[in-house]
């Protein structure tokens, strides 16, 4: 079996309009977080903690989440689950965390200016997902090593 997500995918140009088509507040930066990474999804607690850490960043998370202990959720932390609109998302966002596959790469590529953080094992291809973004017309796309969790 052979997977190949993301191979092609269509070019999209999202507008100005993608914060009213996914009901982003106005006026607040906007931090999109594309949870998932398989099995039960993306722990809640580390999103709780940094959401409160920004009490006047509006943080929305789409994709697979499960909560790990009895945190509760600060006004600024919306659990949206799984959407059909994952590119207008990625285009309203002023900030992107994910730990992300080739599909979420290239559609971050394809809607900003991007800069690819990674584990200190995935050196290579972090810095070969950038060179991709940068012979893409993406002339700012940047590989840097992750030094610490969000």
């Amino acid at each position: 079996t052979i997977y190949a997500p993301g191979l092609g995918i269509a070019p999209f140009d999202a507008g100005p309009d993608a914060r009213t088509r996914i009901h982003a507040p106005d006026g607040r930066e906007l931090v999109v977080v594309i949870a998932g990474g398989g099995g039960q999804g993306t722990p809640t607690a580390p999103l709780t903690l940094g959401a409160r850490a920004e009490p006047d960043t509006h943080w929305i998370v789409i994709g697979s989440t499960f909560s790990e202990w009895h945190e509760t959720p600060p006004g600024n932390l919306e659990l949206r689950g799984w959407v059909d609109n994952p590119q207008d998302y990625i285009a309203a966002a002023d900030r992107i965390v994910s730990s992300c596959g080739n599909t979420t790469v290239h559609q971050i590529l394809q809607a900003r200016e991007a800069v690819i953080a990674h584990e200190l094992r995935r050196v290579r291809l972090g810095h070969r997902m950038a060179q991709h973004g940068r012979d893409c017309g993406n002339r700012r796309a940047l590989s840097t090593r992750m030094t610490r969790a969000i």
